[in-house]
């Protein structure tokens, strides 16, 4: 046994399987346990190939070279936490580099050609450290096996959501449009974007026009963080009267499925959105999931920062999930999708090439000038998804749009109400059947207030229009406005 554990050094095969097996425990009661099985597999690999690299860097002596890639492999694990560490000191002013990664990067390289000539050219063997390692990693992981079996988190978050299936049926045959619902996040009104980022998108609200969009110019939303806006908007009605955990078995998909409608949901990739109780066709199974995408922001893959790589071509994956829908499908659909565009990291090109990120973070909304490209962008897709669609139906079976944003941009500006306009207006274009009650200033918590009265005849009433989530925007300046508890 002395030997086993003195001999391999097994632990250069369990540090990133630990890692991610640590963060999938701290996660535990939000994750499902399939989330495991590629950032284990790729753990695996990495770990492998890095090792027989190392084995042959310190001339076959595999103790050392177990020590060194172990160590390596840790510390390119952990450049994302450091990198969030830099960060919250420049904004403090103790750190004087605004380019983090660029120093970051550099002290990395420093660190790791110290630790391999130390460890090269040391007369030690690091028995008895790979002794210890090889014990020390499997009871950590075992730890936190235990912790995930035995989750006290569990039953407190673990909503107990009755089936969609069991929704009493609603007696409503005769008018059954295919339903369409797009955010796109962050996505600022018409008067927003000129007056303030001094760009026009006429070829896009006169597509709207000519296709029998009514646009609400003046639209606001009722809470300005992506969770609350659309827990709102999907429940039909304030945060304070329902639970802010049901966004994922909310009302409004309910109520379709009780019609007798087909739910479609694109995944986001974000926790906030990328689970419904209701959903019978989920387009996710090419996305990297929320917990692989925490791995690598944790890891030296955050340098992704610097090119946008992964957002670039999930918001491609979304548009072409849209495409791919069944059209011909007899079953009335309801098709949901929260695409994180133009919301920052700012990656795409007016034209819709990756281009370097200009974004200091992935947090901030400056400069305006990458927003309003990336806004562009966005702008021009979602005509080809729209027209791609209504080439499917014709005049009889138009079916129902509604594109709108779940809140405004975070504008840089001295002037707080110019600030707080940015943020609450949004855009809202609705092509509907029966139009005619619209209102300029309708919120996004009546959207499907008014669809589900004007449109099904269901016996609903629309609510007053007000921005209860104003005091909380005003009084967080962060709009880290994707994170779930936001």
């Amino acid at each position: 046994m002395k030997f086993f554990f003195e001999k391999y050094p097994w632990h250069s095969f369990l540090i990133l399987p630990y890692l991610a097996i640590f963060l999938f425990a701290k996660n535990a009661h939000l994750l499902t346990i399939d989330v495991l099985i590629r950032p284990l597999l790729i753990s695996f690999i990495v770990s492998s190939s890095g090792l027989f690299v190392a084995y042959y860097l310190f001339q076959k002596k595999i103790q050392k070279a177990g020590i060194w890639i172990s160590f390596v492999l840790f510390l390119l694990a952990n450049y994302g936490f450091i990198y969030d560490f830099l960060e919250l000191a420049y904004y403090k002013g103790l750190w004087p580099f605004s380019n983090i990664h660029r120093y970051l990067i550099l002290i990395f390289i420093l660190i790791i050609l110290v630790a391999y000539l130390f460890i090269r050219f040391s007369k030690y063997y690091f028995i008895n450290l790979t002794r210890w390692l090889n014990i020390l990693l499997p009871l950590l992981i075992v730890a936190n096996i235990i912790f995930i079996l035995i989750n006290p988190y569990a039953s407190k978050n673990n909503n107990n959501y009755s089936d969609c299936v069991d929704v009493q049926p609603i007696n409503f045959s005769n008018y059954k449009p295919d339903v369409y619902y797009f955010i796109l996040d962050g996505f600022a009104n018409k008067t927003t974007l000129e007056k303030y980022y001094h760009t026009k998108i006429d070829t896009f609200y006169s597509f709207l026009n000519t296709n029998n969009f009514y646009i609400a110019h003046e639209s606001f939303a009722n809470y300005f963080f992506t969770a609350n806006s659309l827990s709102a908007t999907l429940n039909m009605n304030y945060l304070e009267n329902f639970p802010k955990q049901s966004l994922s078995n909310n009302l409004v998909f309910r109520v379709f499925k009780a019609l007798g409608y087909k739910i479609y949901t694109i995944n986001s990739g974000y926790a906030v959105s990328r689970y419904f109780v209701c959903s019978d066709v989920d387009f996710n199974k090419e996305m990297i999931n929320d917990y692989e995408r925490a791995i690598l922001k944790n890891t030296i893959f955050r340098l992704d920062d610097l090119i946008g790589i992964i957002p670039y071509f999930r918001v491609k994956q979304q548009l072409d999930f849209i495409r791919q829908i069944d059209f011909q499908n007899n079953s009335p659909k309801f098709v949901f999708a929260h695409i994180v565009c133009p919301h920052p990291p700012y990656v795409f090109s007016k034209e819709g090439k990756l281009k370097p990120v200009n974004s200091f973070s992935d947090k901030t909304w400056d400069p305006k000038e990458a927003y309003a490209e990336q806004l562009q962008y966005i702008a021009h897709e979602i005509m080809g998804v729209i027209q791609t669609i209504l080439s499917n139906y014709n005049h009889n079976n138009k079916p129902l749009i509604i594109l709108q944003s779940d809140h405004g941009p975070f504008l840089s500006n001295p002037n707080p109400d110019v600030v707080e306009y940015s943020r609450t207006h949004v855009l809202n274009a609705l092509m509907l059947k029966n139009n005619d009650s619209l209102y300029q200033n309708i919120s996004l918590v009546n959207t499907f207030r008014y669809v589900f009265r004007h449109e099904f005849k269901l016996n609903i009433k629309l609510l007053p229009d007000s921005m209860l989530g104003l005091h909380e925007l005003l009084q967080n300046r962060n709009f880290t406005d994707l994170q779930p508890n936001k």
